[in-house]
């Protein structure tokens, strides 16, 4: 029987459990190894990986007065957050800790950067801002505390990602468990001892043969090559392994268990399980969903939060703003895309150096590189043989 097999039938308790020859507390020990299984931390991490390596490579833009500008928030985002961290791997820190704890924080310092905290403390109010405070980063506690609009704060909502799997892998810990216990039980060796009724009349039959079970026969049962003397009066009689049948699959049914174990991860984190399945080659839809509904959204609120934190009211109004460029988060193959690199240009819609910074090559910087350019395949609806028409109706234009 394997292991899908044992939790259908778990399911119906048409499987009696039965634990002879092995103590409850190895048994106790045994669930638990199982319950605590790598796979769990496995799962969640792939899942979070993913997830902050997207991010990490996305560039954060700045705009001014709806320009894009370069500035010391520039700097902090893109390079260098503070002494010890690059941008990539703050970021990359920033998404597991959000995860993780279902809330993040990054407070500023005195030389200009900012750090992200390890622990603290919100002190929650209504008509004024929150104040965060027991602020631990990196080893350095900072005292004083910060209110809420010289931070950055986020949280996931009411429920963390990681209690919604953490659920599913102590239900499939337990499973995975009586699997175990059920697999080793059909693999067990079972004998029958026949003694005469001359040597149970012995008053100290009892005793003997309790000491000959937990000496004798225990290591018979257990090692792989013993020697079980038999008596005069005794006889015994293998009845063999019940082995586990060749069609059962115990190692696939494993890797069903632990595929499906990666698959409610992804799912909970909004992620397409082929992803995290990396045996799957057709990966460009999903993706694309990836993209969609868990990269894109969480960039967004990041930016939110930066946005309204770092410019005024009256800035944001007239374009001021932070963005998550996730362009970048695809490799580009520039000799795949050729085609698709000349339509940009050739449409107007980019420029050369904003296609190569797309592709992950540099930017020349040369004056006509900044420039958009348009073939004469391309022309204003309302322009006939390089004439303007202002008269709609000649065009057949409403």
């Amino acid at each position: 029987m394997g292991f899908i097999d044992i939790f259908k039938a778990l399911g119906r308790k048409t499987i009696p459990v039965n634990a002879s020859g092995i103590s409850p507390e190895e048994w106790a020990k045994l669930e638990q190894m199982a319950s605590e299984l790598s796979y769990r931390k496995l799962a969640f991490m792939a899942a979070v990986n993913l997830i902050a390596n997207a991010v990490s490579r996305c560039d954060v833009k700045i705009f001014e007065n709806g320009k894009e500008t370069k500035n010391n928030a520039w700097y902090l985002y893109n390079v260098q957050p503070n002494q010890n961290q690059s941008a990539a791997e703050f970021w990359k820190i920033l998404i597991k800790k959000l995860y993780t704890d279902n809330e993040a924080l990054i407070v500023p310092v005195r030389t200009g950067g900012i750090l992200i905290a390890d622990s603290f403390s919100r002190d929650e109010y209504a008509v004024r801002p929150d104040r965060f405070s027991g602020v631990d980063a990196r080893g350095l506690t900072l005292s004083g505390g910060f209110p809420a609009d010289e931070v950055f704060y986020w949280t996931l909502g009411d429920e963390s990602a990681k209690r919604v799997v953490d659920a599913i892998y102590t239900s499939y810990g337990n499973l995975i468990a009586y699997g175990i216990r059920m697999q080793q039980q059909s693999r067990g060796r079972r004998g029958v001892l026949t003694v005469d009724a001359q040597m149970t009349a012995n008053p100290n039959f009892n005793k003997n043969f309790e000491e000959r079970k937990n000496n004798q026969f225990k290591d018979f049962m257990s090692k792989d090559t013993a020697i079980l003397p038999i008596f005069n009066g005794e006889r015994y009689e293998e009845l063999g392994s019940q082995k586990m049948s060749a069609d059962a699959q115990t190692t696939r049914d494993i890797r069903a268990v632990v595929d499906d174990i990666i698959s409610f991860t992804a799912i909970a984190f909004g992620i397409p399980p082929s992803l995290l399945l990396v045996d799957k080659l057709e990966i460009s839809q999903h993706f694309e969903h990836f993209m969609s509904f868990c990269v894109n959204p969480l960039c967004e609120a990041l930016a939110n939060e930066l946005t309204r934190k770092t410019f005024s009211r009256t800035a944001i109004i007239n374009g001021s703003r932070v963005r998550f460029d996730t362009s970048r988060v695809r490799h580009v193959d520039v000799l795949h895309s050729s085609e698709a690199i000349e339509k940009l240009i050739s449409s107007s819609a980019f420029s050369v150096d904003e296609v190569r910074e797309f592709t992950g090559k540099e930017a020349t910087g040369e004056a006509w590189s900044k420039k958009h350019f348009r073939t004469k395949n391309f022309e204003d609806a309302t322009t006939v043989n390089n004439e303007q028409i202002t008269d709609n109706s000649q065009t057949g234009v409403t």
